[in-house]
């Protein structure tokens, strides 16, 4: 499911400038999501509904 965030946060920023200050948002983003996702599996929540939850908190 980590490749699915990763896909999802690339498309948000289609089309936004290609310079750090967006690169850095990106890659935090990214971060907190994976962070947000490994929480909530080690929680017992499936791998589908966790990444769910990340993708509707974004």
């Amino acid at each position: 499911m980590r490749s699915e965030i990763k896909a999802y946060v690339e498309e948000l920023f289609l089309g936004s400038p290609k310079d750090a200050k967006v690169f850095e948002l990106k890659e935090e983003l990214l971060s907190n999501s994976y962070e947000r996702y490994d929480d909530l599996v080690k929680a017992g929540i499936s791998e589908e509904e966790a990444y769910r939850v990340v993708v509707a908190n974004i």
